[in-house]
């Protein structure tokens, strides 16, 4: 990294994120001080090492929850951004947040505020804000405003005991009447191992990723709820309300005070959104590309209904493939640090082949999860050519269409043509029904294979659905190459009409001495929606007649 400014939008994904995850904000800065503390965390994580354009895209990622859970504390306490005249981010850094704000005020009614000189300077200058600077003890900070809302994120995670309670009163005299605070802390729940509690209710310890503070002044806290209770009620005294929302943005609570007494909170609903992660891929010599991994929100109540699979690129902005999430996964748990009860359905996977006018030196794939209250985030952004094999150029790939590589495997493809079911325009097979346990589950996965061709030109597929015992278990999309079928058919546009679903059962469904236990109490249906809106049900059989032995 360099000594100079660094601007995110000369990053390919970077731009991507900015249309798509974050529609509207075209005018957004992006411009990044080189000292940006927190990107400079993120460029020395190991999972970002060598991986710039990766970690300016987490930069922006991470403030964007943020971003969403004070949207939401505004919208209850102010009905709108409309109605704030002054608005602080007081412990700014270098503007992660602030560029936001300034996109839903005007700058001359933002105030950012900051121990270090430089990120004063650099906020003030690049957004057009009024600049505080920050001190170390609260009793020599000075301002003379008085503020609708403050924001604190991320510093009282970082004070030790003293410190703690002076800034709350410091920050609580900021506040207009009836005015908003919001803050965040580490709950003793994300405790690190190996620490005890103190009966005061905080833990600190000197050590942070700040390489120029105190950490005797800024270190690393976690605590209790009842310690934030008393400072609260030390700091501020009777005459506020306070709520708490644990681990709203994921490793951190959010405190929402408000200075009046009696405060109802009923109908503040902060809606977490989704984390997710690709923990598997791999193409084969089919040309399809197996994508495996998870996707979970921190919040018993709230889940993850889909995952959306798209191509990004100059000629192409196509959803590739979509999947329900079903299977537990230990992994999310560990990541989220959260129950493996919220994450039973969290793991998902999903099979597709690329379009053919792919240019796979510039497409890009975003993996979105789309939660059950229809909050899409984008969980994953990376170039499509990552998921290539190691060996394969993607000029090759580019100058050889997809087409052609994959007619040249002609004995693999076989379609059971007699045995198709007819449906309207529609036609559709079964291949095959297969089983498998499941990875670090009791259950079961069962994995379906098939094809649907559309006789009318004028409609299309819009989504597979398969159900077991009445139950919607998974849904995707034919783009998986069948050479075969368009072979048969003779119509060239059939080349992708096949696909690949797994669907995860928690009870156990077994195969015993070749004769079907329990599997003759499931029925499989198979359900083909069309671009009209007409269902077909193209499989209604027990899973005991189709399954493989």
């Amino acid at each position: 990294m360099n000594d100079q400014t660094i601007d995110a939008f000369t990053y390919t994904l970077v731009r991507e994120y900015l249309a798509d995850g974050l529609p509207g904000r075209s005018s957004l800065n992006t411009r990044i001080h080189p000292q940006d503390e927190m990107l400079l965390f993120l460029l020395d994580a190991q999972s970002y090492q060598g991986k710039e354009e990766q970690a300016v895209l987490a930069y922006f990622k991470s403030a964007q929850e943020i971003v969403d859970r004070v949207d939401r504390a505004i919208a209850w306490h102010q009905k709108s951004w409309t109605n704030i005249d002054r608005f602080l981010e007081f412990a700014c850094g270098y503007g992660r947040l602030t560029r936001f704000w300034v996109e839903k005020l005007a700058p001359d009614k933002v105030w950012a505020s900051d121990i270090y000189t430089n990120a004063v300077d650099f906020v003030s200058q690049e957004l057009g804000v009024h600049g505080i600077d920050s001190v170390v003890d609260p009793k020599s900070y000075h301002c003379d405003e008085k503020f609708n809302c403050i924001l604190v994120y991320s510093l009282f995670s970082h004070l030790p005991e003293n410190r703690f309670g002076q800034w709350l009163s410091r920050l609580y005299d900021l506040l207009l009447p009836g005015g908003l605070l919001l803050f965040s802390v580490h709950d003793r729940a994300v405790q690190p191992p190996g620490y005890t509690m103190p009966e005061s209710g905080i833990l600190f310890v000197e050590q942070s990723e700040s390489q120029s503070l105190d950490r005797a002044e800024y270190g690393s806290s976690w605590v209790t709820e009842d310690f934030v209770k008393r400072a609260i009620a030390t700091s501020m005294g009777n005459e506020v309300s306070y709520t708490r929302f644990p681990r709203a943005f994921t490793l951190q609570d959010l405190y929402v005070v408000v200075k009046t007494p009696n405060c109802d909170f009923s109908d503040l609903k902060i809606d977490f959104t989704p984390k997710g992660a690709l923990e598997d891929y791999f193409m084969d010599d089919r040309g399809r590309f197996f994508l495996r991994g998870w996707s979970a929100i921190v919040q018993p109540d709230h889940g993850v209904a889909e995952i959306q699979v798209w191509c990004k690129g100059k000629q192409v902005n196509r959803l590739l493939q979509r999947c329900i999430p079903s299977a537990p996964s230990q992994k999310a748990a560990q990541v989220l640090g959260i129950d493996p009860q919220w994450t039973e359905k969290s793991g998902w996977s999903c099979v597709f082949s690329l379009p053919e006018e792919v240019d796979l030196e510039t497409a890009v794939i975003m993996i979105k999860a789309v939660s059950d209250r229809q909050t899409e985030r984008i969980i994953v952004l990376n170039w499509m050519k990552t998921l290539l094999p190691e060996g394969i150029p993607t000029q090759c790939v580019a100058e050889t269409s997809w087409k052609q590589v994959i007619q040249s495997q002609s004995n693999w493809w076989r379609a059971k043509i007699l045995d198709n079911i007819w449906s309207n325009n529609i036609q559709a097979n079964l291949d095959r029904a297969t089983l498998k346990p499941a990875p670090n589950s009791k259950g079961v996965i069962l994995e379906l294979e098939g094809w649907v061709v559309v006789l009318d030109s004028d409609i299309t597929i819009e989504e597979i659905q398969i159900f077991l015992n009445g139950t919607l278990k998974q849904r995707c999309l034919p783009t998986c190459v069948r050479p075969d079928v368009a072979q048969y058919w003779g119509k060239t546009n059939y080349i992708y009409s096949g696909w690949i679903a797994e669907c995860y059962q928690q009870e156990e469904i077994q195969l015993e001495r070749d004769r079907l236990s329990n599997a003759e109490h499931y029925r499989l249906q198979i359900k083909i929606i069309d671009s009209e809106g007409e269902i077909h049900t193209v499989c209604d059989r027990l899973l005991a007649t189709l399954l493989s032995k």
